[in-house]
């Protein structure tokens, strides 16, 4: 499972960040922390629509894929490899990605244990209707285009937000992550550190206090409901 992180790291440098990071440089020279978050938002919107184009024209998944690391490597050696980087204070970077990996893996408790094998079981805990949903989702989405709704043989799917199982297909299209340890375990974290990213980088806005914007962080990644700690509690 380490490793299925480590590949999706190295896709969101490469896919996510490296292109975002070059198209918001021509609208700000901010080498702040605080431009990850939208270089990485604007670097998964930029391949969505990518990759439908690559689709549309019969393209595969991997050769798109290799289309975006050549591309990277020419951006880093042309535009150099300080324009994507950004300056941080080392301990305010280590107090808030301890906190929010922590709060990532604490909301995660319960989808993290889903997607196992045990008993020759194959173990739900946060229900099965929208997991196997998406699972099917993902595989038509890998497999074919346009896309056909699972839940309706012969229908092409319209009317619905696919974009996220779009960037799990093509990142199970590209490298070798395992399945159910990408849509129950690296995507869900990777997004809860995202919005959490992406929530300090608003409120740097208006907060100049390092601790203020940590409060706001943890106040925001907080305020749903905390079903995620009925395990903690039953035992």
């Amino acid at each position: 499972m380490f490793l299925s992180f480590i590949y999706f790291l190295f896709f969101a440098i490469i896919v996510f960040y490296i292109p975002g990071r070059f198209v918001l440089n021509y609208f700000t020279k901010d080498k702040n922390f605080y431009i990850l978050a939208p270089s990485l938002v604007l670097g998964i919107l930029l391949y969505s629509v990518i990759i439908l184009v690559f689709r549309y024209i019969g393209a595969t998944y991997q050769s798109c894929f290799l289309v975006y690391t050549v591309l990277s490597i020419v951006l880093l050696i042309k535009t150099g490899l300080n324009n994507y980087s950004f300056s941080f204070k080392k301990l305010e970077l280590l107090a808030f990605f301890t906190t929010i990996l922590f709060i990532a893996l604490l909301q995660n408790t319960l989808l993290s244990r889903s997607g196992d094998y045990a008993n020759g079981e194959l173990n739900f805990y946060v229900g099965t209707h929208d997991p196997m949903h998406h699972l099917s989702l993902i595989a038509e989405i890998r497999h074919n285009f346009p896309f056909q709704n699972p839940s309706f043989a012969g229908e092409k799917l319209k009317n619905y937000h696919y974009f996220a199982d779009l960037v799990m297909a093509g990142v199970l299209e590209t490298l070798p992550v395992e399945t159910f340890h990408l849509y129950f375990r690296v995507f869900p974290i990777f997004v809860s550190l995202l919005f959490s990213i992406s929530c300090l980088s608003v409120v740097s806005m208006f907060i100049k206090s390092f601790y203020f914007r940590m409060l706001a962080v943890i106040f925001m990644t907080s305020g749903g409901n905390f079903g995620y700690l009925i395990p903690f509690l039953r035992n």
